[in-house]
């Protein structure tokens, strides 16, 4: 392979990549603002205190991972 032919699949793999994960952001963000809306809902029936601690590391990670992406993203382009 030449160097242009592999520089036109790694662009082509990164901006697919780059789009699925905007997709994944939008989900978690739908997932985040309906769990918001139902949340005195369920908290009326359960505790959800260990559910909460655990969203929110899980969002932890997640922020952390956008910040990852983000500085990889300044490299890339």
């Amino acid at each position: 392979m030449t160097l242009a032919k592999v520089r036109r699949v790694g662009r082509t793999v990164y901006n697919s990549v780059k789009d699925g994960l905007h997709t994944v952001d939008a989900i978690i963000h739908k997932a985040a603002m309906v769990y918001t809306l139902t949340h005195p809902l369920i908290r009326q029936a359960y505790d959800t205190r260990p559910m909460d601690e655990h969203l929110m590391d899980g969002y932890a990670k997640y922020q952390a991972a956008r910040q990852l992406g983000a500085k990889i993203h300044a490299i890339v382009k």
